[in-house]
């Protein structure tokens, strides 16, 4: 029972493959080589892994584990020697009954390769052979693990270095590859993000989202933001600084994404829901809210300047004027209108008395039934309604 010298060229290729990825713990050059179908079975495990796709995620949870417990083996190519050896004394099940003591013969493909895994772990060294099936198309139709005593071997090559592992700046220049040219599906970067991220000096997964974010992925993005906490600043989000463009800044914000409060300088008025706060409130603005005020219930500087000083009537319309006034930092000093700075005070008051002049807020934020969380803002050009 020999083995033909193509398939065992074929086979060695293989092999070669299989010993670097057990030695480095990643194994993404060996899945396509991987039949649909393929099986993948150890003396030492109950249930066999069955289909391409079960044998894809144990070995990728093998390699986590390997690599993390940095105890990858040492893997060498092996040779069957002969076609049968005799193990005296193996302890045997006949019909799934109790076990006997017999004289065992395993029968194997003299001349056909293998691979023999070498690991030590806690001060001992286990050594296991592990024998692949190919099928008519020449992929691997079953992976097999068994105890090396099974079969006479002798060595043929190896020990196989892992595969230098890329640095930070080659795996940044594959995942913008991949972003650029995976379309809509993005299962091939996310296995890259798995395989590497152990070794990248930061946060794989993260440096492939500013990436996307970058580079205006729309699809990747929407798909990957609730992976992240967005506001990963003191209550907001950088993310939203990785970009000027507005579609996928909203695409943020719609995962729950803010702008960090400095970002609303340039509006006319902003106040946070966090504390109410006014975060912003234009000096210009603030003045023509003010005329405005004046207009809609026809109010002039000095009855104004009466009603701060105590003499005039504070309510007009229904409304205490003097505490509108206060809430728009209008004061009456040295026989003068003053306006003083409101950022820091309390802009619900304020916020509502705008909407009564016929400005709309605007919103940035989440908001739900018991509680809202954002800021409301009316930014430069806006006219109130």
């Amino acid at each position: 029972m020999q083995t033909d010298s193509k398939s065992n060229d074929i086979l060695k290729g293989y092999l070669e493959t299989l010993c670097r990825c057990y030695s480095s713990g990643r194994f993404e050059t060996l899945f396509p080589l991987l039949a649909d179908g393929c099986a993948f079975e150890s003396q030492w495990v109950r249930r066999p892994h069955i289909g391409k796709a079960a044998v894809v995620d144990y070995l990728k949870r093998k390699g986590a584990a390997l690599r993390k417990s940095n105890s990858c083996p040492t893997c060498t190519i092996v040779e069957f020697v002969g076609s049968r050896n005799r193990i005296r004394n193996a302890q045997v099940h006949p019909n799934g009954e109790k076990a006997w003591r017999a004289l065992v013969g395993l029968l194997y493909p003299e001349g056909k390769l293998a691979m023999l895994m070498r690991q030590t772990l806690d001060g001992g060294t286990d050594e296991v052979i592990v024998d692949l099936q190919l099928d008519e198309n020449r992929l691997i139709s079953r992976i097999d693990l068994c105890m090396p005593g099974l079969v006479r071997f002798r060595h043929v090559a190896g020990p196989f270095e892992p595969e230098e592992k890329p640095d930070d700046a080659a795996m940044e220049a594959e995942i913008r590859r991949m972003l650029e040219e995976a379309g809509e599906d993005f299962s091939e970067l996310d296995e890259y993000i798995d395989s590497y991220e152990d070794s990248y000096s930061g946060d794989l997964a993260d440096f492939a989202f500013r990436a996307a974010i970058q580079a205006g992925n729309s699809e990747y993005v929407d798909l990957h933001a609730d992976d992240f906490d967005l506001n990963d600043g003191d209550g907001y989000s950088t993310y939203l600084d990785e970009t000027e463009d507005e579609d996928i800044q909203d695409i943020l914000m719609s995962h729950g994404a803010f702008r960090s409060w400095e970002d609303y300088d340039d509006c006319r008025f902003a106040m946070n829901t966090l504390n109410g706060w006014i975060l912003t409130f234009d000096p210009d603005f603030q003045k023509e809210v003010f005329r405005r005020y004046k207009e809609a219930y026809e109010l002039s500087d000095e009855r104004i300047a009466g009603i701060l000083s105590g003499d005039g009537d504070k309510d007009v319309s229904d409304r205490n004027v003097k505490e509108d006034l206060s809430l728009m930092g209008v004061s009456f000093k040295d026989g003068e209108i003053t306006f003083a700075d409101m950022e820091g005070k309390n802009g619900y008051d304020l916020k509502a008395l705008l909407e009564d002049l016929g400005w709309d807020c605007c919103f940035e934020g989440d908001s739900w039934q018991f509680e809202t969380t954002g800021v409301y803002f009316i930014p430069r050009g806006e006219e109130r309604n």
